[in-house]
């Protein structure tokens, strides 16, 4: 074959080169994705010794996808799909694990790709809905979702490409803030208003990267957002009660690593005791924010994007999965599952 090769003329020995090549590196990957898609499942696991993770629920669907979750007062933890809109509840169980995953009635067929969740003060849930999970769907719709499973639309987002909803969180006099991932801002609904307004904007810094804001939680005790700026890993506060929120931001982390190190931090949430804990998806670890640094506590996860404290004091994640989102060739490793982690005194 070869002396048939040195034979043909050279602009037919290179295509015959470049054929021979090209099917190479098509086996090559081949091979990779049989090997990730046939390797074992990863599990979350403790970096110390005093915190233990453990899996607390699994999700039904082969496309379940769980980006976000909350949880109420009870210990009934709230979670929806990325793909398909579905939310389910997951009651307590005896065991200190989560039981049944149970479909909330109507939110498959009315809501399109959901990404956040927020429970409020009378048991109604708010669900953030992407609409659409596909790159490039701008825009976004807020449902309110009853006891009963009723889903009715609460406010509607600008249907515009520079629109892209993420995450939601409530304060105590009843606003709402929703973090948007295209325009860089944070949308607020005031309390008995439905329509959505730009709020706060992510500071701009001459020769920084790009923001991409993320996600966002509410402290209670010191009257502020926490708020993740994963296009350039900045956690920032955001005092509610200053005249201008703007200018009395506060940057409370950034990172200053290498670029492949970077953590691509995303949900986050804090402790009635001020302690602040976040997901790092880049690296699929949590952390602790300690003194202004990042202090890792587990890792493995598969898709770790939000992290929500329960009335328990235990944190409870996602495993988003959202490789094989990116990759269609790539298979999720099933079930999909929410992890439970426990940090013990030390």
């Amino acid at each position: 074959m070869i002396a048939r090769l040195q034979n043909l003329p050279r602009p037919l020995r290179l295509v015959a080169w470049l054929v021979f090549l090209g099917g190479g590196v098509l086996i090559l990957i081949i091979i990779t994705l049989m090997l990730v898609n046939n390797s074992p499942r990863n599990e979350g696991t403790s970096l110390l010794d005093y915190v233990t993770v453990e899996e607390y629920a699994t999700l039904p669907d082969d496309n379940a996808y769980p980006a976000t979750l909350t949880i109420a007062s009870d210990g009934t933890l709230y979670t929806g799909s990325y793909v398909t809109g579905t939310v389910w509840r997951i009651p307590p169980a005896e065991n200190g694990l989560g039981g049944e995953a149970i479909e909330i009635p109507s939110t498959r067929s009315n809501i399109g790709s959901v990404v956040g969740l927020y429970l409020r003060d009378d048991g109604k849930l708010l669900v953030l809905d992407r609409i659409d999970y596909e790159p490039g769907q701008g825009g976004g719709i807020l449902w309110e979702v009853d006891n009963g499973g009723a889903v009715v639309l609460f406010a509607q987002f600008p249907d515009v490409a520079d629109v892209s909803v993420n995450d939601i969180t409530g304060d105590d006099a009843g606003n709402l803030y929703i973090t948007d991932r295209s325009g860089d801002v944070i949308w607020r609904i005031e309390s008995g208003s439905h329509e959505p307004q730009v709020w706060w904007t992510a500071p701009y810094v001459e020769g920084d990267k790009e923001a991409e804001i993320s996600a966002l939680a509410y402290d209670a005790t010191n009257q502020a957002l926490l708020v993740t700026d994963v296009g350039r890993d900045i956690i920032y506060r955001v005092p509610l009660s200053a005249a201008e929120p703007q200018s009395a931001t506060d940057i409370l982390y950034k990172y200053s690593g290498v670029d492949s190190e970077a953590p691509g931090l995303e949900g986050i949430d804090v402790a009635a005791d001020g302690r602040i804990f976040v997901a790092a998806l880049g690296v699929n670890k949590v952390y602790e924010l300690v003194n202004g640094e990042l202090s890792y506590i587990a890792e493995n996860f598969r898709g770790v994007s939000d992290v929500v404290i329960g009335p328990d004091g235990r944190l409870y994640v996602t495993n988003w999965n959202q490789f094989s989102l990116l990759v269609g060739a790539l298979t999720p490793r099933l079930p999909f599952g929410l992890d439970v982690i426990t940090i013990n005194a030390n």
